[in-house]
């Protein structure tokens, strides 16, 4: 049964998110010799991108970034 998320349980997702992120990129920069920063606007970049497949989400993306 679905529940509605609390800011407590959104905070705590979230922060398993970013630990998760920051050991991928951890790996990722020294596995590939790539630096944090060139990593971070690449998920940056994914992350727009994946979101743009929401219909939801793309009038919101394209007021921030402008039109794809």
């Amino acid at each position: 049964m679905y529940q509605e998320p609390t800011p407590q349980s959104l905070k705590e997702d979230a922060l398993n998110v970013l630990e998760c992120t920051e050991d991928l990129v951890e790996h990722i920069c020294h596995e590939y010799m790539l630096s944090g920063e060139k990593v971070w606007v690449m998920i940056h970049t994914l992350a727009v991108t994946k979101m743009l497949e929401f219909p939801e989400l793309r009038e919101e993306l394209e007021d921030q970034y402008g039109e794809f």
